[in-house]
C-alpha cells in the first residue's frame, strides 16, 4: 500500500486496482466471499464521507429488485464485507444509514488524488500538476467497469487526470491516456519539427489518424493537416517535366472530349514498370481538370483488403465534403459503411451486402462528387488491386450514357486474369480505349534527361545515359540523376544508378531497407520500427537516411518506395534462403498490428509456412465474404484448401462464395463440406445444397438430397 496515508487506521486502493489495509494488515484477495460484498465496500469507500442511505445502496447495487429483496441482499452483503475485513463495525446498518467503519479513520487513494490535483489545478503550476498526476494509479476500479455507480467518479477522476498532464505538458502519457486528444498530437508533431524530427511527428499523425478513424469515424482537423504538411513538404513523389507521349496523350485527351457522352468510357494505359504510366495517368488527370471533369485519383498496394482502393477514395472524397453522404441516400451510405468507418453512423444493411450494391453505391458517390460534371477515377497500379475492385472497375467502364470515365494504368506481367480478361471484353465492346506504352524515343529520351538532371550534362553523357536507359523514363531519370552514370567502370547499367543510391547508406541502415521492401510497398509509420527489427530511435533515423536518399517518400499517411524498381533492387539484394527467413519474421510482426489478414497470410505463404497461414486465410476469406466479394474469398481460401483438403470451415466458406456467384460447382462443394463437419451442421449443409440445385433448375436432385435432413439453424431451415 502507498506510504502517504499510513495514519488512516484503513486504508483503500481504489485506482488501478482494489486492496484494503486494516490498521496495517492488507485483506487477501480471496478472503472476500463474494462480488456484492467487495462492490458493497468499495461503493461506500467513494461515498462522502463514507456513507450512504440504505435506499441509495439497494439503488446502485440491486436497482432489479424489489426494496425488502434489495434490504436483504444488503444485509447478507454487509455481514460478507465484516467477514473479509474482519471487523464487526466494518458496515454498519443503522437508521436507514449504511456507513464504512464509522468509528475508525478511513483514507483512499482516489480522495487523495482528487485533493491533490484540485489544489495543482487551481495552482497552475506545471511541476505540482505533474506531481499530482503521477499519484494516479490507472482508471478508478477496473474490475467493475461496466457497473453504473462506477461511471461518474471514473470520469471524473480520468477527467482530472487528463487535465493534470495537459497542463504539465506531459503529451506522451497523455495520447496513451486519450488516444483521441488531437490538441496533445499537435503538441508532439510541433515538438518533434522543432527537433528536426520529422519521421517521428510523422509517426505521431499516423498514430492520431488511425486513432480517430477507429474510435470516432473522423478524420483529423484542418489544422492537424496544416502542420502534417508542414512535416511530409518535400518529402513526395517529385513528378518530373513531362515529356514526350504527345501521340499517347492527344488520344487520351481526345477520349476525354467524347467520353462525356458516355462512350467509351474506359482508358487503360499499360507498361512495364518505369516507363511512364503513373506519369501519363496524372497529365491526363490534369488535361481533365482543365476540360472541366472531376477527378479522383487511387493507387493499389499490396496491403489493400477487398475493394481496399475503393475505400480509399471513398475516405478521400468523404474527407473533402460529408455532405456526399446524405446525398447518396441512407441505404447506399450504409453500403459505404461496411468499407470505411468514415460513412458511419448509418443504419445497418438489412441483408448480406453483394457486389450490385457496393457498385451502385460507389457509383452514386462518384456522380454525387461531380456534382453535374463529369468524373474521371484514375486507377493506378491496378495489377495490385484485389479482384472485388478488378470487378467494381470493369462495370464502371462498361456503363453507358454516364460521364464517368475510368483509367486503369497496370504492369500486363503481373496483371490477373481477372484485369486482363475484362479489359479485353470492354476493348471488343467499344468501351475502351488502350494505350501501350513503349520506349522513349532517343530524341524525347534526351530532353527527359536535360529536363531531370540537376547540373547540366554533356553530350557524351547525355547519349550513355540514353543508351543505358533503352527508353525506359525512370531508369532515365535515375541515370541523370547520378553523379557518376558517365563513368562505365561505377554505372556499368541501368539498375546499377538505382544501386548506387544505397552505397553510401551503411550495411545496418541498407539491411533494414531490405526488410522492410520485402514486407510491402504500403507503411505505416507506426509499424516501421517493428518491420525493419529496429527501436524506434533507429527507425526514426533509418526513415530520416531513406527519405534524404530518395528510398522512400511520404504518400498520404504512410511511406511508399520510390518506385517499384526502388524495392524489386533492394528485395534482390536478399538471397532466397534470407528471404524466407525474413517474410515469417514480417508476417510474425504484422500480426501485432492492423495489417490486413490477407497481407499477413502472404508472408507467411512466401516464408514457406502454409499451415501459418491458414488462420489468415480464413479470416481474409470471411471478411471478404462479408463485403461480398466472393471472387477474392475464393482466392484465400485456394491455398488453405491445398494445405488443409478436408478443413471444414474452409469447405463450408468455399460452398457459400460459389453459392453466392451462382457457380455450377455449389452444390457438390456443399456435399464435400456435409461430408466433413458431422452432425448436426451437415443437415444445415445438406439444406443449402438442395437450395442450390434448386436454383440451378435441378429441383429431383434436391428433393434426393433433402431426404431425412433435420436443420435445426435458422439459416438451415429457411434454406430446407
Amino acid at each position: 500500500m502507498g506510504s502517504e496515508a499510513q495514519d488512516s487506521d484503513v486504508r483503500f486502493e481504489l485506482l488501478g486496482r482494489f486492496r484494503v489495509a486494516v490498521t496495517g494488515d492488507e485483506v487477501a484477495a480471496d478472503a472476500w466471499p463474494g462480488r456484492r460484498a467487495a462492490e458493497l465496500v468499495q461503493l461506500l469507500a467513494l461515498a462522502d464521507g463514507h456513507r450512504l442511505t440504505r435506499d441509495q445502496v439497494v439503488e446502485a447495487l440491486w436497482p432489479r429488485l424489489e426494496a425488502a429483496a434489495g434490504a436483504a441482499n444488503l444485509r447478507k452483503a454487509a455481514h460478507h464485507a465484516r467477514q473479509a475485513l474482519a471487523s464487526p463495525d466494518a458496515v454498519v446498518l443503522r437508521g436507514g444509514q449504511v456507513a464504512l467503519f464509522p468509528s475508525r479513520s478511513v483514507e483512499t487513494d482516489a480522495g487523495r488524488f482528487e485533493a491533490r490535483s484540485d489544489a495543482a489545478l487551481a495552482g497552475g503550476d506545471a511541476a505540482a500538476c505533474a506531481a499530482a498526476a503521477s499519484a494516479y494509479g490507472g482508471d478508478l476500479l477496473p474490475e467493475a467497469l461496466y457497473e453504473e455507480w462506477t461511471q461518474a467518479p471514473r470520469g471524473r477522476l480520468r477527467s482530472r487526470h487528463v487535465e493534470l498532464l495537459r497542463r504539465s505538458g506531459q503529451w506522451d502519457r497523455l495520447v496513451e491516456v486519450e488516444p483521441t486528444d488531437e490538441p496533445a498530437y499537435r503538441e508532439l508533431m510541433r515538438r518533434e519539427l522543432e527537433a528536426g524530427s520529422r519521421p517521428d511527428a510523422i509517426r505521431w499523425y499516423g498514430r492520431l489518424r488511425t486513432a480517430l478513424r477507429r474510435e470516432l469515424g473522423i478524420l483529423p482537423s484542418e489544422e492537424t493537416e496544416a502542420i502534417y504538411d508542414e512535416c511530409v513538404a518535400g518529402l513526395g513523389i517529385t513528378e518530373p517535366a513531362f515529356v514526350g507521349r504527345q501521340l499517347e496523350l492527344a488520344r487520351a485527351t481526345a477520349l476525354l472530349r467524347t467520353a462525356q457522352s458516355g462512350k467509351p468510357s474506359a482508358l487503360v494505359v499499360r507498361g512495364p514498370a518505369g516507363i511512364g504510366k503513373s506519369a501519363l495517368c496524372r497529365e491526363v488527370a490534369r488535361v481533365a481538370q482543365a476540360e472541366g471533369w472531376t477527378v479522383v485519383a487511387v493507387a493499389a498496394t499490396e496491403a489493400g483488403g477487398p475493394y481496399g482502393p475503393i475505400a480509399s477514395v471513398v475516405e478521400q472524397l468523404v474527407a473533402r465534403d460529408r455532405g456526399l453522404l446524405d446525398a447518396v441516400g441512407s441505404r447506399r451510405r450504409s453500403v459505404l459503411a461496411e468499407l470505411t468507418s468514415l460513412a458511419a453512423p448509418a443504419p445497418p444493411l438489412e441483408s448480406p451486402l453483394t457486389r450490385h450494391q457496393m457498385i451502385g453505391a460507389f457509383r452514386s458517390l462518384l456522380l454525387a462528387a461531380g456534382d453535374g460534371a463529369a468524373v474521371v477515377l484514375v486507377a493506378d497500379d491496378a495489377h495490385l488491386a484485389d479482384e472485388a475492385t478488378i470487378d467494381l472497375l470493369h462495370h464502371l467502364g462498361s456503363a453507358s450514357g454516364t460521364p464517368l470515365l475510368a483509367v486503369l494504368s497496370f504492369r500486363p506481367e503481373p496483371a490477373p486474369g481477372l484485369l486482363t480478361q475484362g479489359v479485353s471484353r470492354l476493348t471488343r465492346s467499344g468501351k475502351a480505349v488502350e494505350i501501350d506504352l513503349g520506349p522513349l524515343d532517343r530524341k524525347d529520351a534526351a530532353a527527359l534527361v536535360v529536363a531531370g538532371a540537376p547540373t547540366p550534362r554533356t553530350a557524351e553523357v547525355v547519349d550513355r545515359i540514353v543508351d543505358l536507359a533503352q527508353g525506359n523514363p525512370f531508369l532515365t531519370l535515375e541515370l541523370a540523376h547520378s553523379a557518376v552514370a558517365g563513368v562505365p567502370a561505377l554505372v556499368p547499367t541501368a539498375r546499377d544508378a538505382i544501386a548506387s543510391r544505397f552505397v553510401d547508406l551503411g550495411e545496418g541502415t541498407v539491411a533494414m531497407l531490405r526488410r522492410l521492401a520485402l514486407a510491402g510497398d504500403d507503411l505505416d509509420p507506426g509499424s516501421v520500427g517493428a518491420l525493419a527489427g529496429a527501436s524506434e530511435a533507429e527507425a526514426s533515423a533509418l526513415l530520416d537516411t531513406a527519405l534524404h536518399a530518395g528510398v522512400l517518400v511520404v504518400s498520404g499517411a504512410h511511406y511508399r518506395f520510390r518506385h517499384v524498381l526502388v524495392r524489386q533492387a533492394l528485395v534482390e539484394q536478399l538471397p532466397p534462403h534470407q528471404r524466407l527467413a525474413v517474410h515469417r519474421d514480417t508476417a510474425r510482426r504484422l500480426a501485432g498490428t492492423d495489417a490486413s489478414p490477407e497481407l499477413i497470410a502472404r508472408h507467411w505463404l512466401d516464408g514457406g509456412r502454409p499451415e501459418e497461414a491458414v488462420a489468415w486465410l480464413l479470416a481474409a476469406a470471411r471478411q471478404a465474404l462479408r463485403l461480398g466479394a466472393f471472387a477474392d474469398a475464393l482466392v484465400h481460401l485456394r491455398p488453405v484448401l491445398e494445405h488443409e483438403p478436408d478443413l471444414g470451415e474452409a469447405l463450408c466458406l468455399r460452398a457459400e462464395a460459389l453459392d453466392a456467384v451462382g457457380d455450377s460447382g455449389a452444390p457438390a462443394a456443399y456435399a464435400a463440406a456435409a461430408r466433413v463437419v458431422g452432425e448436426p451442421a451437415t443437415h444445415e449443409l445438406r439444406a443449402k445444397q438442395a437450395l442450390a440445385q434448386i436454383k440451378l433448375g435441378d429441383p429431383t436432385g434436391a428433393l434426393q438430397v433433402l431426404h431425412g435432413v433435420e436443420p435445426t439453424t435458422v439459416d438451415g431451415r429457411l434454406a430446407h
